[in-house]
């Protein structure tokens, strides 16, 4: 009985993909985490340069999401909470 389970399993993760299956998907998934789709790509970018910190829209608000990904290694970021607040003043203005 344990063999047949397996023999299913192997043949259900065989089946050549159907082109006319379609995923629903209640929202989008970037709808919850958008980069800063309500700024200029250059604030963005400038942001991160400046600080360390990578902004986007989350909800109706723009927030820190991670450390920016081209700030140099073992290298200080701005204050955290200095630069959310930043943050949370510019979704004010948004």
């Amino acid at each position: 009985m344990h063999t047949q389970t397996k023999t299913q399993t192997e043949e259900q993760t065989t089946l050549p993909a159907d082109p006319q299956l379609n995923l629903y998907l209640e929202r989008e998934p970037s709808a919850e985490f958008e980069p800063g789709s309500w700024l200029p790509q250059s604030f963005i970018d400038a942001f991160a340069e400046a600080t360390g910190w990578e902004l986007a829209r989350i909800g109706n608000e723009i927030k820190i999401v991670d450390m920016s990904q081209v700030w140099p290694a073992k290298t200080p970021t701005a204050h955290r909470g200095k630069c959310d607040r930043v943050a949370e003043e510019l979704s004010k203005l948004l």
